[in-house]
């Protein structure tokens, strides 16, 4: 899984490629630790090349979720279809707004 973090004013964008499994889980969660202390308003999660998340990144998006909430606000832009499907099946669907790009995302939530 590779990681990118792109911060644009009080929004970090954090692009995900690959699968959020048991073993990128920590990786991914070491990654955004680096910018909960400077907690942002933000977060958009680019979904575009996410292939898959288990019950592993589930948990470890959960986690992060709790602890983003009341201080950010996070949107998921273009998942694929699957990774969509995952978090409609375990209820991650209503921890997110979804949107089709970043643009849409980030006016989606400055509208919030």
């Amino acid at each position: 899984m590779n990681i990118r973090q792109e911060r644009d004013g009080n929004t970090v964008v954090i692009t995900l490629e690959g699968s959020l499994d048991a073993v990128y889980a920590p990786t991914f969660e070491a990654a955004c630790r680096e910018f909960l202390n400077n907690c942002p308003k933000y977060i958009i999660l680019d979904g575009t090349h996410w292939d898959f998340v288990s019950e592993a990144g589930l948990q470890t998006l959960l986690t992060l979720l709790k602890e983003l909430k009341g201080r950010s606000m996070v949107a998921l832009a273009h998942p694929t279809p699957l990774v969509k499907q995952i978090f409609g099946i375990s209820g991650f669907s209503e921890c997110f707004t979804y949107c089709k790009t970043l643009e849409e995302a980030k006016r989606a939530l400055r509208d919030k």
